[in-house]
């Protein structure tokens, strides 16, 4: 059986060398050394969120344009923008068979379904 998930399932084995360093810097922080599946999704959502509100004038509605605009080159999830619905331009989608991680595709989400 194949099961294709959202989001990161395994941080050290799907991250690229951003990823992969930010999850080892944080898990320094944690106790017992234990990261999230969640921690790199959530620090990449912080850091676009932050870099939004830099190119903003303050108000919410400025921000929430902001965001759209926002480009990731090498952040912690990758490379990617977003697109005019607010989807990521590209995704990790983990691929697990028997209850391990198989691989990692890298998709646009319109094309996940296909």
């Amino acid at each position: 059986m194949y099961i294709a998930a959202e989001g990161v399932f395994d941080p050290g084995a799907q991250l690229l060398a951003p990823g992969v360093r930010f999850v080892r810097a944080f898990g320094l922080t944690q106790p017992g050394g234990e990261v999230s599946a969640y921690s790199a999704n959530a620090a990449q959502a912080a850091q676009v969120l932050l870099a939004a509100i830099a190119h903003s004038d303050g108000t919410r509605a400025s921000v929430t344009r902001a965001l759209l605009k926002v480009s990731v080159t090498d952040g912690i999830l990758g490379s990617f923008g977003f697109d005019r619905n607010g989807d990521m331009t590209t995704n990790l989608i983990p691929v697990v068979q028997n209850g391990r991680l198989a691989e990692v595709l890298q998709v646009h989400p319109l094309d996940a379904g296909q």
